[in-house]
C-alpha cells in the first residue's frame, strides 16, 4: 500500500506549486519523504486500532466470569438495590442506607435504566477501566520526554494486565474513582484552553468524590498541579473548587426539595465524622498491605527505573499521584484488597516510563528488547492466577456452549431460586450476610433501611453509621421474619452478643428448610 502511495506521489505537482503556476513535478526525494510521512501516520493509526481492540479483549476477558455471576457479591447488591431503589422514586439513604455519596448511586441508577440490573456492573466497570487506560496513554505520552506513543500504549497496557489485581473484578467504587481522578489529572496538565481544562479537572475530581470520601488526598494532585507555574493561581483555585462543588450543590439542592437534607448529612459527613480507624490497623495490616504491594511488584521495579533527577510536571504529578493515593489508604484504615486498586494506575503510568527507558537502553538489540518484553509481561502473569478469567472461560463453555443455564450458580442465585420454590415471595424475609439486591429479585421489603447485614453485625460499621446496631438486630428478630437466610457468622467472631442474638433466635423459633455448603435457609416454625 506504502508502495503504491509513493509511486502515485512521484512526478505530481505541490498544491502551491499548482496555485502559482511554478514549476512542476516534486523531486522525487520530497516526493518520497511525503510517502514516508503518510505511511508513518497509517501505520500509527492501525497500531493504535489494533491496541485498543486488544485492550478491550482483555478488559472484557479478565471480567468474563462477573459477566455470568452479576448479583454474586454482597456489596454490589447492596449499590444494585440503592440504583433500582432510585429508579422507583426513593433518594439514597432513604430505603436503604449506604454511606457513599448520592452521586455514586446516581451512576448506578443511570446504568441500570440502560442496560438492565444485570449488565449494570460490567458495563460500569469496563467504561470505567477503559476511561482509566486510555486517559493513562495520554497522561503517559507528556510524562515522556521524547512523548512517545509506545509510553503511552504500554501504560495502558499495565494498567490492563493489572486490572484484575485487588478484587477490581467486584464493582468496587475505586474503579470510576480511578478513571476520574486520571482524567482531572490529564487536564489539569494541558497547557492550552486553560479556563475550560481548569473547570473540566475540578468537575472530574468532583465526581470522583462522589464515588468515595477517601478521594480528597488524590484530588489535590490536579489542584496543586494548576497552582503550579500559573500567573494567576487564585483564579485557577477559583475555578478547580467551582467544579468540584458543582456535583455536591446539585446533590444538596435535591435533598433540601425532598426535605431529607439531614439524612444526606448524616449519611457522608455524619459517617466519615463518627467511623475513626484504630491507630494501630496500618501495623496489624502491615503483612497484608506488602502483599498487595508485592502484587505489582514487577511494575514498580520499572516505576522506579522510569524516575530520573530532572522529573518533568507529568512525573512529579504521577509521584505525588501514587503518595496521595497511599495516604488515602492508611488514612482510611481500611485495608481491604479493593482499596489498592487505586494504586494501579498511578504505578502502570511510572512502570510503563521505566520500561520504555530499559528498551532504550537496549536499543540496535531488538532481540532483547523483545525477550525483556515477555519477560516483564510474563511475571506479572505469574504473580496473578486469573483464576476469574479461568473461571468465566468455564461458564461460557458450560453456559454459552453446552446450554447448562444453570451450571454453576452463584450464591445469590442459588438463594433466589431456593426461596421461590419455598413461595418466599410473599413472606417477611431477613437476609444475613447475602446480597441485599436479593430483597429486590423476589420483589419482598427489607426488615431495615440496613439491608447490608455487616452494618448490624460490625460494631465499627454500626457506630459509622450512628446506630445502635445490635438494638436494630433484636428489632428485626423480634419480628420473626418468616425467612432467615444465614451465611456465615464466624467473620463476626468479635462480636459475640449480636451473633448469639441470631443464634437464641434461630434456635427457640426457627428450622432448617435448606442447607448448603454456602448458606442455610431457616423458616419460622412456631
Amino acid at each position: 500500500m506504502c508502495d503504491s502511495f509513493s509511486k502515485r506521489t512521484l512526478g505530481q505537482r505541490t498544491p502551491k506549486a499548482v496555485a502559482s503556476g511554478g514549476p512542476g513535478p516534486i523531486s522525487d526525494s520530497e516526493s518520497g519523504r511525503q510517502a514516508k510521512r503518510a505511511c508513518s501516520v497509517a501505520r500509527s493509526r492501525q497500531l493504535d486500532l489494533v491496541a485498543v481492540a486488544a485492550l478491550i479483549i482483555c478488559l472484557i476477558a479478565f471480567r468474563s466470569r462477573s459477566f455470568f455471576t452479576p448479583f454474586s457479591d454482597p456489596t454490589v447488591g447492596l449499590y444494585q438495590s440503592i440504583g433500582q431503589s432510585w429508579l422507583r422514586g426513593h433518594l439514597p439513604y432513604t430505603t436503604t442506607w449506604e454511606y457513599r455519596p448520592p452521586g455514586f448511586f446516581a451512576m448506578w441508577a443511570l446504568a441500570i435504566w440502560m442496560v438492565g440490573a444485570a449488565l449494570a456492573l460490567n458495563v460500569l466497570a469496563v467504561l470505567a477501566l477503559g476511561a482509566t487506560a486510555l486517559a493513562l496513554a495520554k497522561i503517559a505520552i507528556t510524562l515522556d520526554p521524547r512523548e512517545s506513543r509506545a509510553t503511552g500504549w504500554w501504560a495502558a497496557g499495565f494498567f490492563v494486565l493489572l486490572s484484575p489485581v485487588n478484587d477490581a473484578i467486584a464493582g468496587a467504587a475505586e474503579l470510576q474513582l480511578s478513571a476520574f481522578l486520571a482524567w482531572s489529572i490529564y487536564f489539569a496538565l494541558q497547557r492550552t484552553g486553560r479556563t475550560r481544562n481548569v473547570l473540566l479537572s475540578g468537575l472530574l475530581a468532583g465526581f470522583a468524590l462522589q464515588c468515595k470520601l477517601t478521594a480528597i488526598p488524590p484530588i489535590v494532585v490536579p489542584l496543586l498541579l494548576l497552582l503550579v507555574g500559573t500567573s494567576q493561581p487564585l483564579e485557577s483555585a477559583g475555578l478547580f473548587l467551582a467544579g468540584v462543588a458543582a456535583p455536591i450543590a446539585i446533590e444538596v439542592l435535591v435533598y433540601l426539595r425532598a426535605h431529607q437534607l439531614a439524612v444526606l448529612w448524616n449519611a457522608n459527613i455524619g459517617t466519615t465524622l463518627r467511623y475513626k480507624s484504630p491507630a494501630s490497623e496500618f501495623s496489624r495490616n502491615r503483612v497484608l498491605v506488602l502483599r498487595q504491594l508485592w502484587t505489582l511488584a514487577p511494575q514498580i521495579e520499572l516505576a522506579f527505573l522510569g524516575l530520573s533527577r530532572r522529573a518533568n510536571r507529568s512525573q512529579l504529578a504521577s509521584i505525588g499521584w501514587l503518595a496521595a493515593v497511599f495516604v488515602s489508604i492508611v488514612a482510611a484504615g481500611e485495608f481491604y484488597e479493593r482499596q489498592f486498586v487505586l494504586l494501579t494506575a498511578p504505578v502502570a503510568l511510572l512502570a510503563a516510563l521505566g520500561f520504555v527507558r530499559l528498551l532504550r537502553l537496549l536499543e540496535g538489540r531488538r532481540a532483547v528488547q523483545k525477550s525483556v518484553a515477555i519477560v516483564v509481561v510474563l511475571l506479572t502473569f505469574a504473580l496473578h492466577d486469573y483464576h476469574e478469567t479461568q473461571q468465566g472461560a468455564m461458564f461460557a463453555w458450560h453456559r454459552l456452549v453446552l446450554r447448562e443455564s444453570s451450571w454453576q450458580l452463584d450464591q445469590t442465585g442459588e438463594v433466589a431460586a431456593e426461596l421461590r420454590t419455598l413461595n418466599a415471595g410473599s413472606s417477611s424475609l431477613y437476609l444475613i450476610e447475602q446480597s441485599p439486591y436479593l430483597y429486590d429479585l423476589l420483589g419482598v421489603a427489607s426488615p431495615t433501611v440496613y439491608a447490608y447485614s455487616d452494618y448490624l453485625l460490625d460494631p465499627r460499621l454500626s457506630t459509622g453509621a450512628g446506630i445502635d446496631g445490635k438494638a436494630e438486630l433484636a428489632r428485626i428478630l423480634a419480628t420473626r421474619p418468616r425467612f432467615i437466610v444465614l451465611s456465615n457468622l464466624e467473620d463476626f467472631r468479635y462480636a459475640p452478643d449480636r451473633v448469639a442474638l441470631i443464634k437464641d433466635a434461630l434456635a427457640s423459633s426457627y428450622t432448617v428448610v435448606y442447607r448448603s455448603t454456602r448458606f442455610t435457609i431457616y423458616r419460622r416454625s412456631k
